[in-house]
């Protein structure tokens, strides 16, 4: 499913496959980001949103609604928040990359 948003608006996706590096450890993942080369400790809900939601662009709203259903939560405004500051925090971690479209 696409998230069509308003044009202009932010959108973010999941960097190249090839620069991540995945180990689960039980309900946890770690993630070595090899252009960093920083190590990252996440929770299954940021994992499966940088590994299936950003699979392709998506708002803060679009990637809310989409992990919200995944994860069987509801998406209401205090769930979009948490996601929209993840975002902002994958973002400057180099996990994510926003983009324009």
């Amino acid at each position: 499913m696409s998230d069509a948003g308003i044009a202009g608006e932010a959108r973010w996706r999941a960097g190249p496959a090839h620069e991540l590096a995945w180990s689960a450890f039980g309900a946890d993942y770690v993630v070595y980001h090899r252009p960093s080369g920083r190590t990252h400790f996440l929770n299954a809900a940021t994992a499966d949103l940088i590994e299936n939601v950003l699979v392709e662009p998506r708002t803060v709203e679009g990637a809310a609604l989409e992990l919200a259903a995944r994860e069987g939560a509801p998406s209401d405004a205090e769930f979009v928040a948490a996601v929209a500051e993840s975002l902002a925090r994958l973002e400057h971690l180099g996990l994510i990359l926003r983009c324009e479209i």
